[in-house]
């Protein structure tokens, strides 16, 4: 590797072309401020600053491959249990021994037509020569009303095959299925929330809250979606005909209201992190695989449907889910892997590289360990989603929590998913939650839901402000109804109280905590 440092200019593009042959980069900020690098530097994707250290769990995907792991001593030649990584649908990997190759877009040496015209081929020989004629002409149809313009999608150019191919695998996939499936996936595809501009949509509270302005979510996909995806404008008798009102016009199916109330349910879809084994490789992100849901981005707020209703109606309130719902029949774990980062909850960085961390291992005997680690001898064979298909009886620690977030089973770790419910934005009784202390900002919560931890107070002749936790507490940043916090005290010979600081733990393993 040969470094290159180099000045940032002053305008234009920051960097231009410090590349080496080996497709690595230094670069130093020589002759500039560092608030000037600061900014500049959020253009660039990097692993870190020169002579960090880094642990291979915390690469991200592009750069987690067995070459790397290999050449820095990071694979155990030991034998073990294997993890099952997923790509996109059906995606397989390369075998050059097929002989069937196409170009790839690099952007230096193969001319756009030619990279266009893969897709081109490989959807005409599909389409006309496929044994599967009825489900390729429906898939046709159907990719005719969920359209997608190839030079609206800024990240491929337009000149990608397998980003677009792959949209168009949803069309062939459920062809015989449910519209709402394809409604699913066409909504978290990358294509469609750049065609639509809804990718990277944030809230109004969000952009209120980090630079002070007022705006409205992104709309463009919430009316499409309405006009030319499904209710279209004006509502239809059974025969198809439009309804009319008392004056004899045709009866709107919504308006700019439902529109407004829509674009917020469509915020905080965001791009995957890269990964390898896809043709993108000049943009240095995931056009590929479906988005994910940025917490932080989405509208809190309730949103009204189109018949007065909300959007939610007909699930259970979460207040209403049975106590040790992890355990029911039912409830769902999705494998993370050796990885203990939750996909559904934003967890701190310091979480994951903090080797004092406490986490919820599950006791060797647990009949929750036993179905998660779906044992073939002595080895556990782990699935990717797991599925209660019975009650379970609590076991060890499991006795003590109100709701998991992530478990250990061995060295592999899994997601608790809770099931779908709803939130009410109003309720009885709240209660003050304070994250880390009292300098730090409080909210209101449910006492009914698991969303705190206890802070629990001597209450003897010297009373005091400083809070500890309770003495058995299973997990760093577990979470607790406030009526178990209340119990956790007790046990302790303590109350559950506000609090000024919890002493004993340090403060990235601390989240919020009950009050009184």
């Amino acid at each position: 590797m040969n470094p290159c440092l180099f000045d940032l200019p002053s305008d234009g593009h920051p960097i231009k072309d410090p590349m080496d042959i080996d497709m690595s980069v230094f670069f130093d900020y020589l002759g500039q401020s560092k608030p000037f690098f600061d900014e500049q530097v959020a253009k660039f994707s990097k692993v870190g600053r020169f002579g960090d250290t880094i642990n291979f769990i915390d690469l991200s995907p592009d750069l987690s491959l067995d070459e790397i792991a290999t050449y820095f001593g990071s694979i155990d030649s030991g034998s073990g249990g294997g993890v099952v990584v997923c790509g996109s649908r059906d995606e397989v990997a390369n075998d050059p021994s097929l002989g069937e190759i196409f170009d790839i877009s690099t952007g230096k040496d193969v001319p756009t037509r030619k990279i266009v015209a893969n897709r081109e081929s490989v959807w005409a020989i599909v389409a006309l020569e496929a044994k599967d004629q009825l489900r390729q002409r429906i898939a046709w149809a159907l990719a005719q009303l969920l359209v997608v313009v190839p030079d609206q999608v800024n990240s491929s150019g337009g000149t990608h095959s397998e980003v677009f191919l792959h949209y168009y695998d949803t069309f062939v996939h459920h062809a015989f299925g449910n519209y709402g499936d394809i409604l699913r996936e066409v909504t978290f595809s990358p294509q469609m929330g750049e065609n639509l501009s809804y990718l990277y949509s944030k809230s109004g509270a969000y952009n209120f809250e980090n630079t002070g302005k007022f705006t409205f979510a992104d709309e463009n996909y919430a009316r499409e979606i309405m006009q030319l995806f499904t209710v279209g404008l004006y509502l239809l008798n059974i025969d198809g005909t439009e309804k009319l009102d008392e004056n004899g016009e045709p009866i709107l199916t919504y308006t700019n209201y439902e529109i407004m109330s829509f674009a917020r349910i469509f915020t905080g879809f965001v791009r995957q992190l890269p990964r390898g084994n896809s043709e993108e490789i000049w943009f240095g992100r995931n056009v590929l695989d479906f988005t994910t849901i940025e917490p932080t981005y989405r509208d809190r707020f309730p949103k009204h449907d189109l018949t007065g209703g909300y959007i939610g109606d007909g699930y259970p309130l979460c207040v209403d889910l049975p106590p040790k719902m992890f355990l029911r029949k039912g409830a769902k774990y999705k494998l993370l892997g050796d990885n203990p980062r939750p996909q559904a909850f934003e967890d701190r960085q310091d979480l994951l590289n903090d080797p004092s961390i406490k986490r919820f291992v599950l006791d060797i005997d647990s009949p929750l360990r036993e179905k998660l680690c779906n044992a073939v001898g002595d080895e556990c064979q782990y699935d990717v989603v797991v599925t209660l298909d019975s009650n379970l009886e609590p076991f060890g620690q499991e006795l003590l929590v109100d709701e998991p977030r992530v478990v250990q089973v061995g060295d592999i770790f899994y997601e608790y998913v809770r099931p779908a419910c709803v939130d009410q934005f109003f309720y009885s009784n709240p209660m003050r939650v304070t994250y880390i202390n009292r300098y730090w900002h409080s909210l209101c919560a449910n006492p009914k839901l698991p969303v705190a931890s206890e802070a629990c107070l001597f209450t003897g002749n010297k009373p005091t402000k400083k809070a500890l936790r309770y003495s058995k507490y299973v997990f760093d940043q577990e979470r607790v109804t406030y009526a178990t916090a209340q119990a956790r005290c007790e046990e302790d010979g303590l109350k559950q109280s506000w609090f000024h600081f919890i002493e004993g733990i340090e403060n990235h393993k601390k989240g919020f905590h009950w009050t009184d």
